[in-house]
């Protein structure tokens, strides 16, 4: 299957929207909180489209200058295991430059998340307890290893 990925604009905006509310999570995400993750140059948006402009996957980052908190990363069931997630995440980091540490949490029983995480060199740092909807977190860092001469 061939996909593209690309940083999303403004104009994409509702095709976002209408994905995440489909497919994501039950967890609502404000009409202006989409805009401002749109139009707020802290925060970056990569999406994986198919031929047809459908949106498959995304990341929402939150970057401040070597740092980048990663708040959403999300791929339609429908097409996981086919490395689009992986894919996302590369463009993301190639498209900051000086990138030196991502952040992230998730939940504690979402191990296809955390497996996948770590097969991405992300590192368990600690275990948040009763942290969202009263359920455990994992707090993941994952470093840029500078390689010395």
């Amino acid at each position: 299957m061939k996909i593209s990925i690309r940083q999303l604009s403004i104009e994409g905006l509702r095709a976002l929207k209408i994905f995440h509310t489909k497919h994501a999570c039950s967890y609502r995400i404000s009409d202006t909180s989409f805009v401002n993750y749109l139009t707020f140059p802290q925060y970056v948006v990569v999406v994986a489209m198919n031929v047809n402009g459908i949106i498959l996957g995304y990341t929402i980052c939150l970057v401040a200058i070597d740092e980048a908190d990663v708040i959403y990363l999300y791929v339609d069931a429908k097409y996981r295991c086919r490395g689009i997630a992986t894919q996302i995440f590369k463009y993301f980091m190639s498209s900051i430059s000086g990138l030196k540490r991502m952040h992230l949490e998730v939940d504690v029983n979402n191990a296809e998340a955390i497996n996948f995480y770590k097969k991405n060199e992300f590192k368990i740092i600690r275990i948040r307890k009763a942290y969202s909807n009263n359920s455990d977190s994992c707090e993941m860092i994952w470093c840029k290893v500078e390689h010395t001469v």
